[in-house]
C-alpha cells in the first residue's frame, strides 16, 4: 500500500514538472476568456435566469430542509422535479449551491465546468500529440467555441457538455490499454455526464463516443482493439448502472410526457440554415464583441431566421477551422484518428442543419433522435472535433514543421478569405459591421503568410528544446482569436438583476397573499402568469410561490393537452370552461402584463376578476370565486361538485401530505393538483361503513392501499370511504427506487472491481 501511494505521488510530480507552467496558463486564459466570473453583475439571460438559476435555489432550499428533491409543488400545479433533471438534484458539483448564495455559487459552479472541460480537452490532446502547446491549443479552442458560449444560459447543458472531453479522453485510455481501474474511471466519467441533468447532451455523448469507437474498430480490426472496444462497452454499461437513479426516473417521466409523441415540426424547429455556417468564419456578423456595433437581436433574427442565436453560435476559431481542414485533407488517408474525425465532423454538420437536408429522416423517424428539438444543437459536436483537428494540426506542425501540411493550410487559408468576401458581396456578411468581416479576412491572410514563410529548417533550438516557429506563430493567432471572441461574447449573460436574486414587488406581494388565504392551505393556493410577467416560467421558484406556470422540458402530457402555460398561455384561454380549469387548480390570483387589455376584456374582466395590485411591470388580478385545494366529489364525473368543509390539510412536505376528510357518504378526494402516476395514496377510515376494498367494515383504522386517478383531465382523485377518513398521499416513483438499487449494485461493483485492481497491482519502488 506504501509502495503503490509512493508511486502515484512520484507520477504527480511528474505530471507536475511536465504540465504545471502550461496548466497555469490554459487556466488564465480560460479566466480571460469568461470575465464574467469577476462582474458583480449576477448572470441571467432566458432560461439561466427563468429557469436555472431559481431551479437551483429549489435545490438548495429541498436539501436545507431534509427533503428529496422528488416533486416540485410549486410549478405546473406539481410537477416531477428530479424526473425532469434540469437542476441535477444528484450531480456532486451542485452542492455548491448549498454552500454559497445562489448569485456567487452559479459564478463559481461556471468558472469550474470551464476549467474541467479545458484540462479534459488538453488531456484529449496529449493523448494524440504528446506536445503542450497543442494540447494547449486545442483546449483553449473548445473551452470558447460557440457552443460553450451561447450555452451559458443553459446551465444543465453548459455542465453536462463541459464532461465530453473528459469522456472522450477516459475512452482514449481504455481503447489504448483496457485496464479495469480506466473502464471504473470512464463509468465514473459518463455518470458524471449523466447526473449533470440534460439528457440530450447526454445522448450526444453517447453518440460521439459510440461512433468514435466504432470507427476506432473498423480501422483497425485486430484483438488488441477488439478487447479494447469491449472495455469501453463495460465502461459505459457500469456507467449507465451508476446514473440509473437520474436517467431511470428521466425516462419513465418521458413516456407520458409532451415528447413521448412529438411531430416532425417540432423536433425540427431551430434547424441550422447553411447562411448559419457563415459564423464559422465571422463571430460577429451581427455585432458585439470587437465588431463595434452592439450586438442585435434583430440582425440576428433577420441574417439566419430566428432570434435564439445561443442556438446557432458556432464560432470555433477561423485560424482553427482552417488548421482542422487543411489537416482533414492531407492526413485523412494517413492518420486514422483524423480520418475518424473527418467524419464524424461531416455527420455532425448534417445532423445540425437537420430539416435542410436529408438528415431530418433520422431526426425523425430513428430512436433516440426523435425525442430531441433545435438540430442546430448538433454544432457543439461540430465545434468539439474542429478544436481536436486544431489541436492536432499545431502538433503536427509542432513535431515535424510538415512542409505539406503548411502549404494545405495556406491554400485553405486563402480559400476561406475568397469565401468571406463572396459572403460580403452576396451573402450574410453583407449586413456585418464592417470589422466583423475585416478581422476574420485578415487573420486568413495572415496565416497563409506565416505558413508560406521558409522557416528555417528544423525550427530554432532554444535550451535543449526545438521551437518551431510556425507551429508556436499560429498557436498564438489561435489563442488570441477565441479568447478575444470568447470575452466579447461570454459577458451576454451579465445583467443588472436576476430573478432568482431581486424578489419584484409583484413576487412579493403574491408571496404574501397565497400564504393568507382562508381555509386554503398553502402551497395549494396558487397564481398564473398571463404571457410574460415577473411570475412566468419558473422566475418564483427561488421564493417558492406555487403557479399554475412553469418551463421545463418534460412536461406530462395531460398538462399540455389541457393547460399548457409553459411557454404562452393560447391552450388554456382556448379552453371552453377556463374559468373552472382555474377554480378547480385553485388558481387564487392571475397576473397579466399592464397593457393585456384582450386578457382583461374577454375573460378577467366578464368573469368578475378584480384588479388587487398594479405596477409599472404587472397587474394582479383577484379570483372572485371561493376556492378550495382539496374537496369531496360524489363520483368521477362530478369532480368538479365542491362539498363545503369535508377536508383539511394535517401535514404536508413536498413528498407526502396528510389529509382529513369527514363525510355522510362514500365519494372521490379530489386534490387541486397535477397527477403524477407516482402518487401513492392509503386510507384510513375511521368511521363507520366499508373500507376502499368494499371487503366490509374500516372502523378499525386499517390503512388501506387505494388508487389514484386522474380525473377532469388533470387533477388527483382517490377513492374514499363514507365516514370520517385519513387520506396519506406519499410521492414514491418506482422508476427512482428501482434506479437506486441499481446505482448502489453498481457502486459496490465499482469499490470490489477498484480494490481487486489495487491489490492486484505490481509493486513498484519509487523512481524505478
Amino acid at each position: 500500500m506504501r509502495l503503490h501511494t509512493s508511486a502515484f505521488a512520484a507520477r504527480v510530480r511528474q505530471c507536475l514538472a511536465r504540465h504545471g507552467y502550461t496548466w497555469i496558463l490554459l487556466a488564465a486564459a480560460t479566466a480571460i476568456a469568461y470575465p464574467t466570473w469577476l462582474s458583480p453583475q449576477p448572470m441571467s439571460l432566458d432560461d439561466l435566469g427563468q429557469l436555472n438559476g431559481p431551479q437551483r435555489s429549489l435545490l438548495a432550499w429541498f436539501y436545507q430542509h431534509g427533503h428529496l428533491p422528488l416533486w416540485n409543488p410549486f410549478s405546473f400545479g406539481g410537477q416531477p422535479f428530479l424526473a425532469a433533471g434540469q437542476s441535477g438534484p444528484l450531480y456532486l458539483p451542485n452542492i455548491v449551491f448549498l454552500l454559497l448564495p445562489i448569485a456567487p455559487a452559479m459564478k463559481v459552479s461556471y468558472l469550474f465546468h470551464e476549467l474541467l472541460a479545458a484540462f479534459g480537452m488538453y488531456a484529449v490532446l496529449w493523448h494524440f500529440t504528446k506536445r503542450r502547446l497543442a494540447s494547449f491549443t486545442g483546449a483553449i479552442t473548445f473551452v470558447t467555441c460557440g457552443f460553450l458560449l451561447g450555452h451559458q444560459i443553459h446551465t444543465q447543458m453548459f455542465d453536462a457538455f463541459s464532461w465530453l472531453p473528459v469522456c472522450f479522453w477516459l475512452v482514449l485510455r481504455v481503447l489504448s490499454r483496457p485496464t479495469l481501474t480506466r473502464v471504473c474511471a470512464l463509468s465514473a466519467g459518463f455518470a458524471m455526464e449523466v447526473y449533470a441533468g440534460h439528457p440530450q447532451v447526454t445522448f450526444f455523448v453517447c453518440l460521439l463516443l459510440g461512433l468514435y469507437t466504432a470507427l476506432y474498430w473498423l480501422w483497425h480490426r485486430s484483438r488488441r482493439a477488439a478487447a479494447g472496444v469491449l472495455h469501453v462497452v463495460c465502461g459505459f454499461v457500469l456507467g449507465v448502472g451508476l446514473s440509473a437513479a437520474q436517467w431511470l426516473p428521466t425516462l419513465q417521466l418521458a413516456s407520458y410526457s409532451d415528447r413521448a409523441a412529438a411531430n416532425a415540426s417540432f423536433l425540427l424547429q431551430g434547424s441550422l440554415p447553411f447562411s448559419g455556417l457563415a459564423q464559422l468564419l465571422s463571430p460577429f456578423t451581427a455585432g458585439g464583441g470587437y465588431s463595434g456595433t452592439p450586438f442585435s437581436p434583430e440582425v440576428f433574427q433577420a441574417l439566419y431566421g430566428i432570434n435564439v442565436y445561443w442556438e446557432f453560435t458556432c464560432y470555433a476559431g477561423v485560424i482553427g477551422l482552417t488548421l482542422a481542414t487543411a489537416v482533414m485533407v492531407s492526413e485523412f488517408r494517413r492518420h486514422h484518428a483524423v480520418r475518424s474525425f473527418s467524419i464524424l465532423t461531416g455527420f455532425t454538420v448534417l445532423l445540425a442543419l437537420g430539416a435542410n437536408t436529408l438528415a431530418y429522416v433520422l431526426l425523425v423517424d430513428l430512436p433516440g433522435f426523435d425525442l430531441f428539438r433545435i438540430p442546430a444543437r448538433y454544432i457543439g459536436l461540430t465545434d468539439f472535433l474542429i478544436a481536436v483537428l486544431t489541436g492536432v494540426a499545431i502538433g503536427r506542425l509542432e513535431r515535424y514543421d510538415s512542409l505539406r501540411l503548411r502549404r494545405w493550410v495556406a491554400r485553405i487559408a486563402l480559400g476561406y478569405a475568397l469565401i468571406c468576401i463572396v459572403l460580403r458581396l452576396f451573402g450574410p456578411l453583407r449586413t456585418a459591421p464592417a470589422v466583423a468581416f475585416d478581422v476574420p479576412v485578415s487573420l486568413l491572410v495572415l496565416t497563409a503568410v506565416v505558413c508560406l514563410i521558409p522557416w528555417r529548417a528544423g525550427g530554432l533550438r532554444l535550451r535543449r528544446v526545438t521551437v518551431r516557429p510556425a507551429a508556436v506563430v499560429l498557436a498564438s493567432l489561435v489563442t488570441v482569436d477565441v479568447v478575444s471572441q470568447a470575452a466579447g461574447l461570454s459577458t451576454l449573460v451579465l445583467a443588472p438583476t436576476a430573478p432568482y436574486v431581486n424578489e419584484d414587488p409583484s413576487v412579493a406581494f403574491l408571496n404574501q397573499a397565497l400564504r393568507s388565504i382562508p381555509d386554503n392551505p398553502y402551497p395549494f393556493a396558487r397564481a398564473l402568469s398571463l404571457d410574460q410577467t415577473p411570475v412566468s416560467q419558473d422566475r418564483t421558484l427561488s421564493e417558492r410561490i406555487p403557479v399554475l406556470n412553469g418551463e421545463d422540458s418534460l412536461v406530462p402530457a395531460w398538462y399540455t393537452a389541457n393547460i399548457n402555460v409553459t411557454w404562452d398561455d393560447l391552450t388554456l384561454l382556448a379552453q371552453p370552461d377556463v374559468q373552472a380549469i382555474l377554480d378547480n387548480m385553485d388558481v387564487a390570483y392571475v397576473v397579466t402584463a399592464p397593457d393585456d387589455e384582450e386578457a382583461a376584456d374577454n375573460f378577467l374582466y366578464p368573469n368578475g376578476w378584480e384588479v388587487v395590485y398594479r405596477s409599472n411591470e404587472a397587474w394582479i388580478w383577484k379570483n372572485p370565486d371561493r376556492l378550495r385545494a382539496s374537496w369531496v366529489a360524489p363520483s368521477v364525473n362530478h369532480v368538479t361538485a365542491h362539498t363545503a368543509d369535508t377536508t383539511r390539510l394535517v401535514s404536508w412536505t413536498p413528498n407526502r401530505q396528510v389529509w382529513q376528510v369527514s363525510g355522510p357518504a362514500a365519494g372521490w378526494f379530489v386534490l387541486s393538483q397535477t397527477y403524477d402516476p407516482n402518487w401513492v395514496a392509503t386510507v384510513t377510515a375511521r368511521g363507520t361503513g366499508q373500507g376502499t376494498s368494499g371487503r366490509g367494515a374500516s372502523g378499525q383504522g386499517t390503512p388501506e392501499t387505494a388508487p389514484v386517478r386522474r380525473v377532469a383531465g388533470v387533477l388527483t382523485a382517490v377513492r374514499i370511504p363514507s365516514g370520517s377518513t385519513t387520506i396519506v398521499l406519499q410521492y414514491q416513483p418506482k422508476a427512482f427506487r428501482a434506479g437506486c438499487w441499481v446505482t448502489i449494485a453498481a457502486i459496490v461493483l465499482l469499490c470490489v472491481w477498484l480494490g481487486w485492481a489495487w491489490l492486484n497491482k505490481p509493486m513498484t519502488k519509487q523512481g524505478s
